[in-house]
Order: C-alpha cells, then structure tokens, then sequence
C-alpha cells in the first residue's frame, strides 16, 4: 500500500493513510488503512449504499474515464462499509449516482487496531489509468490527504487535470 503523501490540517503527528489498488481482469480492488486513533473503529459492517459520506471519514477514490476529458468517477467508502459513487461529466457536473451504468461495488471494513479498514472490488468497463486516492478524516478542523498534488489552499479533489497515474498492481 502506499501512503497518501501531500496532507492539509495535520498538526502534530498525522494519521498514516495507506491505500493500494490492483486489478484481475475487469475488477478493480481497493484496500485502505487510516491509521489515525481519533477516527472511528467500526462495530459492525452493514455495507450498502448511502450518499454523503464525506461529511464524516471517509476514503475516496476517483477515476478519469478513457476517451473523455475531463469526465470521472469518484467513490466514497466509509469506516462501516458503506460506500457512494457517482459519475461525472465535468467538473463537479454530475451524470448520475452509481450503481448503475458503469461499476459495481462491493465494501466492508475491518477492525485495525488505532484505525479502520476498507475493501472494495469494482467491477469496470476498462482499465483505470489516471485518478486519485483521497482521505477525509475527523471533525471541525477536518484532515485532508491526497495522493495527487492539490495546488489550492483548501483541498478539492474533484481537479481531473491534477489526477496522477494510479500505483495499479
């Protein structure tokens, strides 16, 4: 796994966000750790879909669609399993929530000591390249982590022209 290197409100030590990403076939997998004590540990695992996960921790994870500038998709997955995704057309300019069209999601979390654990196998219609992986963490100042570099003071990761190449294995 790798961690999430660029980082806004952190004082002191930040919590370690770690996230990998592979691929057998047509499934895209993503296991990611938040090592970060204040955050919470799940108690259970109800899975399921459920909008508005970022407004609590949550890691996130967006796509660049082939063949189409500037149009992604973004998944949120949250401590307890439960998870979100939509497509967008442009920026920020939603096409429509999933599932549905393109993927299908499967999440759950694990208990991991001073933190949580997220799986989620997405099925696709082609193989990822560019995206990014993204941590939202605590309360009111919220902690931010981003495998791509945001050039803005406040983080947005909804910035296709800022997405990277994903460390795919």
């Amino acid at each position: 796994m790798t961690p999430l290197p660029y980082r806004w409100n952190h004082a002191g030590q930040p919590p370690e966000i770690l996230a990998g990403l592979s691929m057998d076939g047509t499934t895209l997998t993503l296991e990611a750790e938040v090592r970060a004590p204040d955050s919470p540990t799940p108690e259970t695992f109800p899975g399921g879909f459920e909008a508005d996960l970022w407004k609590a921790d949550v890691v996130e994870l967006f796509l660049a669609l082939p063949d189409q500038p500037n149009a992604y998709l973004e998944f949120n997955f949250a401590p307890d399993g439960r998870w979100w995704g939509a497509e967008f057309e442009n920026l920020r300019k939603l096409r429509s929530e999933l599932p549905g069209s393109t993927c299908r999601v499967a999440a759950h979390a694990l208990p991991a000591g001073d933190g949580w654990r997220v799986q989620a196998a997405i099925l696709l219609g082609f193989a990822p390249g560019q995206g990014n992986l993204c941590g939202i963490l605590g309360q009111e100042p919220r902690r931010f982590a981003s495998l791509a570099d945001i050039p803005t003071p406040k983080p947005d990761f909804h910035q296709p022209e800022h997405f990277v190449a994903l460390p795919i294995q």
